[in-house]
């Protein structure tokens, strides 16, 4: 019997401490559940940051290219921008030009208006005195054309009259 107590005794000393375990194996359990609902949720975390992590790379490559672009694109716009501007300086000049002749033409073009309102009213009075010198020359013409041929008709009428004297004496001395 004391055998048997010392059986049974060791006996609730191994149920106690079966208890014992089976207690502590179904914390363990419980603690390897919530382990493994942690762990999930980390693995679920971490795919989620491995996302975010890639679409930040992603994001970031985009964002270098952008300003890559947007330098190309300043860089372009500041060459187009001087290109533009030293093509508005040379019109400008050129405009400058063209408003320089345009004042020297409009000068000339005075003078000119006065020269030849001079020369107009110089021809005007020339004009007026050369009108009566034409028309006395034209006068002077028409006496001379008629003297021409008055004396022509004289000359004419001077022949005729020397023939006919000429014919008289030839008439004359055959008479004789």
């Amino acid at each position: 019997m004391g055998e048997n107590f010392t059986m049974s005794q060791e006996l609730a000393t191994y149920k106690t401490k079966i208890n014992e375990l089976k207690i502590e194996f179904n914390a363990v359990v419980a603690e390897k559940q919530v382990t493994s609902i942690q762990l999930h949720d980390s693995r679920k975390e971490m795919k989620v940051l491995m996302q975010i992590n890639s679409d930040k790379e992603k994001h970031q490559l985009q964002i270098t290219a952008a300003k890559e672009e947007y330098n190309k694109l300043t860089e372009s716009y500041q060459k187009t921008r001087k290109e533009l501007e030293a093509i508005i300086i040379q019109l400008e000049e050129q405009l400058s030009e063209q408003k320089t002749k345009e004042v020297s033409l409009s000068a000339d073009m005075e003078i000119l208006k006065a020269e030849l309102a001079g020369m107009r009213s110089t021809v005007v009075e020339k004009d007026v005195i050369l009108i009566p010198k034409l028309e006395e020359h034209t006068c002077i013409i028409e006496e001379r054309d008629t003297l021409i041929q008055q004396l022509k008709k004289v000359q004419n009428d001077l022949h005729i009259a020397h023939r006919t004297i000429k014919e008289q004496r030839k008439m004359i001395c055959h008479l004789l």
